[in-house]
C-alpha cells in the first residue's frame, strides 16, 4: 500500500492523535472512512456504467454480425438441401439406358466354320 508498512501507519496515527487530539481525531477518521467509502462506490458505478455501456455495445455489433452472417448462411444450407433432395428424386427414378446393348451377330460363328459344307 503506497510502500507504507504497519510500523510506518501506526506512527502515522499516533502523530495524527497528538496533534488534533482524541475527539477531534475520531471524527475526522470517521469522515477520512465515509469519504474513502463514498469514493470506491463511485468508482464501481463509473466502472459498471462504462462496462455496462461497452457490454451493450459489443452485443449490438455482434448481433449485427450474427445476423449478417445469418442469411447466406442459411441460404446456401437450403440450396444444399434442395440440390441433395434433387438428387435423391433423380437417384429413384429408374432411367433408360443411354449405352447401346451389343449383341453378338450371327457372321462371327460362320466366319470359323469352314465354307463349303466338307468335313
Amino acid at each position: 500500500m503506497f510502500g507504507v508498512g504497519p510500523q510506518e501507519l501506526l506512527i502515522i496515527g499516533l502523530l495524527f492523535l497528538l496533534i488534533f487530539g482524541p475527539g477531534k481525531a475520531a471524527g475526522m477518521a470517521r469522515d477520512l472512512g465515509r469519504f474513502v467509502s463514498g469514493a470506491q462506490y463511485s468508482v464501481e458505478a463509473f466502472k459498471e456504467e462504462l462496462l455496462s455501456e461497452e457490454v451493450r455495445e459489443a452485443r449490438r455489433t455482434v448481433g449485427e454480425v450474427k445476423s449478417g452472417l445469418t442469411a447466406p448462411v442459411q441460404e446456401f444450407k437450403d440450396g444444399v438441401r434442395h440440390s441433395v433432395d434433387e438428387l435423391k428424386a433423380e437417384a429413384a427414378v429408374p432411367k433408360e439406358r443411354d449405352e447401346p446393348t451389343v449383341e453378338p451377330s450371327p457372321d462371327k460363328d460362320e466366319e470359323h466354320k469352314p465354307k463349303g459344307g466338307g468335313s
